[in-house]
C-alpha cells in the first residue's frame, strides 16, 4: 500500500519506509490533527505508534487508537498525557484487557487523571488482579480510593501491605476510620450461610438463628443425614 504526496500540485507516492519518515518530521500542530487521524488508519504499526504519541489528537483518534490490536500502540498512547481527557470507561476495559504489566502500571501510577473521568473504585478492582508491581503502585497513592487501601493493608504481600499502611497513616485518621467502620457493617449485613458459606441471594432461603444463618440446602442434607442415622437406630 503506498500513500500519495501532494506538493505543489505535483503528486508523489510514498512507501511505508519514506511515509514513516515523514509521519516522524510532521509537526505536532492541531492543523496537523485530521493527518493524523488519518495516519491512525496505517497498516504499519511503526506508523500508528509515532501518531499514538502525538499531543494533537481529536478524540475520535484516540478512540480509534485504543482499540488497536498492537501492544506497542496501546502502551504508547496509554503514556500520552493529552490522551487521557478522551478515553472512555470502554476504552480503559480494552486497555486493562491486555493484561500488560507496562500499560496496567502505567494506569496505576497516574491514577489521579482519571478520577473524574470514570468509576475510579472499579477501576482499582480491575488493577488489583495485575500483580503485585501494580498493587504496590495503587499502595502508594492518596488517590487510590480508602476501601481498596484498606485491602491493600491486609495484602498478603509485604511490601505492598506496608505501602498501604504508609498511605492510610499519612491520611486523615477519621476518615480511614470512617471507612473500615462502614466496610465492616457492610460484611455484617451481608447474609451467609455458616455452614456453606453461601450468601442469600445463591440460595432459596436463608433461616435466621442468634447471629447465624442456615440456608434451605443446608437444611435438607441435615434432613437427610438425621433420617439416615435414626433409620440406623431402628
Amino acid at each position: 500500500m503506498k500513500s500519495k504526496l501532494n506538493v505543489n500540485n505535483i503528486e508523489v507516492f510514498l512507501d511505508y519506509e519514506e511515509l514513516e519518515n515523514a509521519v516522524s518530521g510532521l509537526k505536532d500542530l492541531i492543523r496537523n490533527a485530521s493527518i493524523f487521524h488519518e495516519l491512525s488508519k496505517s497498516e504499519s504499526e511503526i506508523i500508528r505508534v509515532t501518531v499514538a504519541g502525538k499531543e494533537s489528537l481529536t478524540p475520535i483518534t484516540v478512540k480509534r487508537l485504543a482499540k488497536d490490536h498492537a501492544i506497542e500502540v496501546l502502551r504508547t498512547l496509554v503514556k500520552n498525557c493529552d490522551a487521557f481527557q478522551h478515553l472512555e470507561n470502554k476504552d480503559v476495559k480494552h486497555l486493562l484487557d491486555t493484561r500488560d504489566l507496562e500499560i496496567c502500571l502505567e494506569i496505576a501510577d497516574n491514577l489521579e487523571q482519571y478520577v473524574g473521568l470514570m468509576d475510579v473504585n472499579a477501576l482499582c478492582e480491575r488493577l488489583l488482579e495485575m500483580g503485585p508491581e501494580v498493587r504496590a503502585s495503587l499502595a502508594d497513592q492518596c488517590f487510590t480510593p480508602i476501601p481498596i487501601l484498606l485491602d491493600l493493608a491486609e495484602d498478603r504481600d509485604i511490601a505492598v501491605r506496608d505501602r498501604a499502611r504508609e498511605t492510610l497513616g499519612a491520611m486523615q485518621i477519621e476518615d480511614v476510620a470512617k471507612h473500615e467502620k462502614a466496610r465492616n457493617e457492610s460484611k455484617n449485613d451481608n447474609k451467609i450461610c455458616c455452614f456453606c458459606g453461601k450468601d442469600e441471594s445463591e440460595v432459596g432461603k436463608l433461616i435466621a438463628g442468634p447471629g447465624v444463618f442456615i440456608c434451605d440446602e443446608c437444611v435438607n442434607i441435615l434432613w437427610e443425614i438425621l433420617n439416615e442415622k435414626r433409620k440406623g437406630q431402628e
